[in-house]
Protein backbone atom coordinates (compact mmCIF):
# COMPACT_ATOMS: atom_id res chain seq x y z
CA UNK A 1 0.00 0.00 0.00
CA UNK A 2 3.04 2.59 0.89
CA UNK A 3 6.48 2.47 -0.36
CA UNK A 4 8.41 4.76 1.77
CA UNK A 5 11.88 6.40 1.48
CA UNK A 6 13.57 6.50 4.89
CA UNK A 7 16.20 9.85 5.85
CA UNK A 8 19.52 8.53 5.79
CA UNK A 9 21.21 6.98 8.33
CA UNK A 10 18.55 5.01 9.73
CA UNK A 11 19.48 1.94 11.50
CA UNK A 12 17.87 -1.38 10.36
CA UNK A 13 14.93 -1.98 12.09
CA UNK A 14 14.03 1.36 13.52
CA UNK A 15 11.54 2.43 10.54
CA UNK A 16 9.77 -0.94 11.09
CA UNK A 17 9.72 -0.62 14.83
CA UNK A 18 7.87 2.89 14.36
CA UNK A 19 5.40 1.69 11.69
CA UNK A 20 3.96 -0.70 13.52
CA UNK A 21 3.45 1.08 16.54
CA UNK A 22 0.45 3.05 14.19
CA UNK A 23 -2.78 0.23 14.14
CA UNK A 24 -3.83 1.16 11.08
CA UNK A 25 -0.69 -0.58 10.05
CA UNK A 26 -0.95 -4.37 9.08
CA UNK A 27 2.66 -5.11 8.07
CA UNK A 28 5.94 -3.22 7.28
CA UNK A 29 9.34 -3.96 6.52
CA UNK A 30 12.87 -2.50 5.47
CA UNK A 31 15.17 -3.12 2.36
CA UNK A 32 18.29 -0.80 1.07
CA UNK A 33 18.20 0.68 -2.59
CA UNK A 34 21.51 1.87 -3.45
CA UNK A 35 23.20 2.72 -6.92
CA UNK A 36 25.92 1.01 -7.62
CA UNK A 37 28.65 0.59 -10.60
CA UNK A 38 28.32 -2.97 -11.58
CA UNK A 39 30.38 -4.49 -14.24
CA UNK A 40 30.08 -7.87 -16.33
CA UNK A 41 33.27 -9.06 -18.70
CA UNK A 42 31.86 -6.94 -21.57
CA UNK A 43 30.09 -3.23 -20.32
CA UNK A 44 29.42 -1.66 -17.03
CA UNK A 45 26.28 0.37 -16.48
CA UNK A 46 25.51 2.26 -12.91
CA UNK A 47 22.21 0.31 -11.66
CA UNK A 48 19.96 -0.08 -8.53
CA UNK A 49 20.48 -2.67 -6.02
CA UNK A 50 17.50 -3.82 -3.75
CA UNK A 51 18.74 -5.48 -0.64
CA UNK A 52 16.35 -7.26 1.25
CA UNK A 53 15.55 -10.57 3.27
CA UNK A 54 15.10 -13.80 1.63
CA UNK A 55 11.99 -14.06 3.37
CA UNK A 56 10.17 -10.65 2.75
CA UNK A 57 6.37 -10.78 2.70
CA UNK A 58 6.58 -8.07 -0.39
CA UNK A 59 8.96 -9.62 -2.64
CA UNK A 60 8.73 -13.44 -3.86
CA UNK A 61 10.48 -15.16 -6.28
CA UNK A 62 8.78 -18.56 -6.93
CA UNK A 63 9.84 -20.17 -10.25
CA UNK A 64 9.91 -23.85 -8.95
CA UNK A 65 12.83 -22.73 -6.67
CA UNK A 66 13.04 -24.71 -3.30
CA UNK A 67 11.47 -22.50 -1.16
CA UNK A 68 10.68 -20.05 -3.54
CA UNK A 69 14.33 -18.29 -2.92
CA UNK A 70 17.72 -18.75 -5.76
CA UNK A 71 21.33 -19.58 -4.18
CA UNK A 72 21.77 -17.56 -1.10
CA UNK A 73 25.56 -17.04 -2.74
CA UNK A 74 24.55 -15.80 -5.72
CA UNK A 75 22.28 -12.83 -7.20
CA UNK A 76 19.38 -11.88 -9.14
CA UNK A 77 18.90 -9.45 -11.98
CA UNK A 78 16.22 -8.17 -13.82
CA UNK A 79 15.49 -8.94 -18.33
CA UNK A 80 16.10 -5.29 -18.71
CA UNK A 81 19.33 -4.82 -16.38
CA UNK A 82 20.97 -8.06 -17.79
CA UNK A 83 20.15 -6.84 -21.11
CA UNK A 84 22.20 -3.85 -20.94
CA UNK A 85 25.38 -5.91 -19.77
CA UNK A 86 25.20 -8.75 -21.90
CA UNK A 87 24.65 -11.33 -19.22
CA UNK A 88 22.69 -14.49 -18.67
CA UNK A 89 21.87 -16.95 -15.69
CA UNK A 90 25.78 -18.49 -14.78
CA UNK A 91 27.17 -15.19 -15.53
CA UNK A 92 29.19 -13.22 -13.32
CA UNK A 93 28.94 -9.76 -11.88
CA UNK A 94 31.60 -7.32 -10.22
CA UNK A 95 30.84 -4.92 -8.29
CA UNK A 96 32.44 -2.71 -5.15
CA UNK A 97 30.81 -3.83 -1.36
CA UNK A 98 32.09 -1.63 1.27
CA UNK A 99 35.26 -0.56 -0.33
CA UNK A 100 35.91 -4.41 -1.27
CA UNK A 101 35.13 -5.42 -4.66
CA UNK A 102 33.44 -8.91 -4.96
CA UNK A 103 32.24 -11.15 -7.64
CA UNK A 104 29.02 -12.62 -7.59
CA UNK A 105 27.28 -15.11 -10.17
CA UNK A 106 24.04 -14.35 -11.78
CA UNK A 107 21.60 -17.53 -10.38
CA UNK A 108 18.30 -15.85 -12.03
CA UNK A 109 17.06 -13.74 -14.44
CA UNK A 110 13.79 -12.22 -14.33
CA UNK A 111 10.85 -9.80 -15.66
CA UNK A 112 10.20 -7.00 -13.54
CA UNK A 113 8.18 -3.94 -14.65
CA UNK A 114 8.82 -1.42 -12.22
CA UNK A 115 11.78 -2.86 -9.88
CA UNK A 116 14.46 -3.13 -12.13
CA UNK A 117 18.09 -3.55 -10.88
CA UNK A 118 20.19 -6.14 -9.13
CA UNK A 119 18.59 -8.03 -6.28
CA UNK A 120 20.66 -9.60 -3.04
CA UNK A 121 19.95 -10.84 0.15
CA UNK A 122 20.89 -9.92 3.38
CA UNK A 123 21.84 -13.55 4.07
CA UNK A 124 23.99 -13.47 0.80
CA UNK A 125 25.89 -10.38 2.07
CA UNK A 126 25.03 -9.72 5.79
CA UNK A 127 27.53 -7.03 6.07
CA UNK A 128 26.42 -4.91 2.55
CA UNK A 129 24.50 -2.27 5.25
CA UNK A 130 23.41 -1.72 8.88
CA UNK A 131 20.88 0.70 7.27
CA UNK A 132 17.91 1.03 5.35
CA UNK A 133 16.33 3.41 3.21
CA UNK A 134 13.52 2.39 2.42
CA UNK A 135 10.55 0.22 3.61
CA UNK A 136 7.19 -1.45 1.91
CA UNK A 137 4.09 -1.09 3.83
CA UNK A 138 0.47 -2.58 3.91
CA UNK A 139 -2.45 -1.17 5.87
CA UNK A 140 -4.91 -2.93 7.19
CA UNK A 141 -8.33 -3.51 5.57
CA UNK A 142 -10.27 -0.19 5.28
CA UNK A 143 -7.83 2.73 6.26
CA UNK A 144 -7.47 5.34 3.83
CA UNK A 145 -3.70 5.26 2.06
CA UNK A 146 -3.97 8.90 1.37
CA UNK A 147 -5.21 10.12 4.59
CA UNK A 148 -2.29 7.79 6.75
CA UNK A 149 0.83 9.02 4.38
CA UNK A 150 -0.77 12.67 5.66
CA UNK A 151 -0.24 11.48 9.12
CA UNK A 152 3.14 9.54 8.86
CA UNK A 153 4.40 12.45 7.07
CA UNK A 154 3.41 15.06 10.02
CA UNK A 155 4.20 12.75 12.67
CA UNK A 156 7.06 10.32 11.19
CA UNK A 157 11.27 11.47 11.96
CA UNK A 158 12.10 8.47 10.15
CA UNK A 159 10.09 9.13 6.59
CA UNK A 160 11.79 11.74 4.04
CA UNK A 161 8.87 10.88 1.57
CA UNK A 162 5.86 8.17 0.69
CA UNK A 163 3.92 7.24 -2.34
CA UNK A 164 0.93 4.98 -2.27
CA UNK A 165 -0.11 2.73 -4.43
CA UNK A 166 -2.32 5.16 -6.59
CA UNK A 167 0.88 7.35 -6.37
CA UNK A 168 3.21 4.80 -8.28
CA UNK A 169 -0.09 3.83 -10.63
CA UNK A 170 -0.08 7.68 -11.93
CA UNK A 171 3.19 7.89 -12.34
CA UNK A 172 3.68 4.70 -14.56
CA UNK A 173 0.55 5.88 -16.56
CA UNK A 174 2.12 8.88 -17.34
CA UNK A 175 5.12 7.36 -19.37
CA UNK A 176 2.74 4.87 -20.33
CA UNK A 177 0.71 7.15 -22.37
CA UNK A 178 3.72 8.64 -23.64
CA UNK A 179 4.57 4.95 -24.87
CA UNK A 180 1.01 4.52 -26.24
CA UNK A 181 0.82 7.84 -27.75
CA UNK A 182 4.47 6.29 -29.78
CA UNK A 183 2.58 3.50 -30.76
CA UNK A 184 -0.18 4.82 -32.10
CA UNK A 185 1.22 7.02 -33.75
CA UNK A 186 3.30 4.58 -35.81
CA UNK A 187 0.25 3.03 -36.86
CA UNK A 188 -1.31 5.92 -38.04
CA UNK A 189 1.38 6.72 -40.80
CA UNK A 190 2.58 3.48 -40.98
CA UNK A 191 -0.98 2.32 -42.69
CA UNK A 192 -0.99 6.02 -44.17
CA UNK A 193 2.76 5.32 -45.82
CA UNK A 194 1.73 1.72 -47.24
CA UNK A 195 -1.81 3.48 -48.97
CA UNK A 196 0.51 6.39 -50.53
CA UNK A 197 2.95 4.05 -51.75
CA UNK A 198 0.26 1.42 -53.01
CA UNK A 199 -1.49 4.33 -55.35
CA UNK A 200 1.19 5.81 -56.21
CA UNK A 201 2.52 2.41 -57.27
CA UNK A 202 -0.50 1.44 -59.09
CA UNK A 203 -1.24 4.86 -60.97
CA UNK A 204 2.63 4.93 -62.21
CA UNK A 205 2.95 1.39 -63.30
CA UNK A 206 -0.55 1.86 -65.60
CA UNK A 207 1.06 5.28 -67.05
CA UNK A 208 4.12 3.52 -68.15
CA UNK A 209 2.12 0.54 -69.32
CA UNK A 210 0.28 2.25 -71.82
CA UNK A 211 2.38 1.03 -75.06
CA UNK A 212 1.56 -2.20 -73.58
CA UNK A 213 -1.93 -1.79 -73.37
CA UNK A 214 -2.60 -0.56 -76.79
CA UNK A 215 -1.03 -3.36 -78.03
CA UNK A 216 -2.78 -5.61 -76.13
CA UNK A 217 -5.91 -4.11 -77.72
CA UNK A 218 -4.41 -3.88 -81.41
CA UNK A 219 -4.28 -7.64 -80.71
CA UNK A 220 -7.78 -8.08 -79.81
CA UNK A 221 -7.65 -8.57 -76.44
CA UNK A 222 -11.29 -7.20 -74.33
CA UNK A 223 -10.66 -4.41 -71.58
CA UNK A 224 -11.47 -7.22 -69.14
CA UNK A 225 -9.05 -9.14 -69.89
CA UNK A 226 -6.39 -6.90 -69.98
CA UNK A 227 -7.76 -5.20 -66.71
CA UNK A 228 -7.52 -9.00 -65.48
CA UNK A 229 -4.20 -9.28 -65.97
CA UNK A 230 -2.86 -6.00 -64.78
CA UNK A 231 -4.52 -6.59 -61.61
CA UNK A 232 -3.70 -9.80 -60.88
CA UNK A 233 -0.05 -9.03 -61.70
CA UNK A 234 -0.01 -6.31 -59.13
CA UNK A 235 -1.84 -8.42 -56.60
CA UNK A 236 0.54 -11.25 -56.44
CA UNK A 237 3.64 -8.08 -56.09
CA UNK A 238 1.60 -7.05 -53.46
CA UNK A 239 1.50 -10.38 -52.04
CA UNK A 240 5.04 -10.79 -52.22
CA UNK A 241 5.80 -7.65 -50.53
CA UNK A 242 3.54 -8.04 -47.86
CA UNK A 243 5.35 -10.74 -46.88
CA UNK A 244 8.37 -9.43 -47.05
CA UNK A 245 7.74 -6.75 -45.06
CA UNK A 246 5.91 -8.38 -42.43
CA UNK A 247 8.96 -10.38 -41.84
CA UNK A 248 11.07 -7.73 -41.16
CA UNK A 249 8.32 -5.46 -39.68
CA UNK A 250 8.90 -6.91 -36.02
CA UNK A 251 12.66 -6.42 -35.65
CA UNK A 252 12.57 -2.60 -37.37
CA UNK A 253 9.82 -1.79 -35.13
CA UNK A 254 11.55 -2.72 -31.83
CA UNK A 255 14.34 -0.73 -32.84
CA UNK A 256 12.07 2.16 -33.46
CA UNK A 257 10.23 1.35 -29.89
CA UNK A 258 13.23 0.60 -28.40
CA UNK A 259 14.14 4.19 -27.37
CA UNK A 260 10.94 5.02 -25.70
CA UNK A 261 12.34 2.38 -22.73
CA UNK A 262 13.43 4.24 -19.39
CA UNK A 263 14.84 3.41 -16.33
CA UNK A 264 11.90 3.79 -13.94
CA UNK A 265 9.71 0.69 -15.86
CA UNK A 266 10.70 -1.81 -18.32
CA UNK A 267 8.05 -3.27 -21.06
CA UNK A 268 7.86 -5.74 -23.59
CA UNK A 269 6.04 -5.19 -26.96
CA UNK A 270 3.37 -8.22 -27.56
CA UNK A 271 2.40 -8.57 -31.24
CA UNK A 272 -0.73 -10.18 -31.27
CA UNK A 273 -1.80 -12.36 -35.11
CA UNK A 274 -4.19 -10.29 -35.78
CA UNK A 275 -2.07 -7.19 -36.40
CA UNK A 276 -0.37 -9.13 -38.87
CA UNK A 277 -3.46 -10.09 -40.51
CA UNK A 278 -4.81 -6.41 -40.70
CA UNK A 279 -1.74 -4.84 -41.99
CA UNK A 280 -2.07 -7.77 -44.90
CA UNK A 281 -5.81 -6.99 -45.46
CA UNK A 282 -5.11 -3.41 -45.83
CA UNK A 283 -2.39 -3.57 -47.71
CA UNK A 284 -4.49 -5.85 -50.14
CA UNK A 285 -7.17 -4.31 -50.12
CA UNK A 286 -5.99 -0.96 -51.32
CA UNK A 287 -3.82 -2.39 -53.91
CA UNK A 288 -6.69 -4.69 -55.13
CA UNK A 289 -9.26 -1.60 -55.05
CA UNK A 290 -6.99 0.93 -56.60
CA UNK A 291 -6.30 -1.01 -59.70
CA UNK A 292 -9.35 -2.16 -60.52
CA UNK A 293 -10.15 1.62 -60.11
CA UNK A 294 -7.17 2.33 -62.45
CA UNK A 295 -8.12 -0.48 -65.04
CA UNK A 296 -10.99 1.75 -65.32
CA UNK A 297 -9.30 3.75 -67.57
CA UNK A 298 -8.09 1.43 -70.21
CA UNK A 299 -10.33 2.45 -72.51
CA UNK A 300 -9.48 5.74 -72.31
CA UNK A 301 -5.77 5.00 -73.88
CA UNK A 302 -5.62 6.28 -77.04
CA UNK A 303 -3.81 3.87 -79.12
CA UNK A 304 -2.59 5.56 -81.74
CA UNK A 305 -0.45 7.58 -79.58
CA UNK A 306 0.44 5.02 -77.29
CA UNK A 307 1.91 3.00 -80.24
CA UNK A 308 3.76 5.66 -81.46
CA UNK A 309 5.77 6.57 -77.91
CA UNK A 310 9.32 5.53 -77.21
CA UNK A 311 9.77 3.25 -74.81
Amino acid sequence: DLTITLTSGVTRGKGVDELLSYEEVDKAEEYALSQVSISSSTMTITTNVYYFDANSDFFGYDDNLEGGHWDYSKIAITEQKAEKLGVKAGDKLTFSVNGEVKTFEIDVVLFAFSVNGIYIYYQTIPDYSSTSTNMWCNLKEGVDAQEFKKKLEQESEVIYSILTREDNAERIDSYMTNVKTLTGTIKVFAILLAVVVLINISILNFNERKREIATLRVLGFSRKEIAASIVIETMLLTTIGAGVGLFFGLPMEMLVLGINQVELIYWKYVIFIISYVMAFLISFITAAVVNIIVSLRINKVKMAESLKSVE
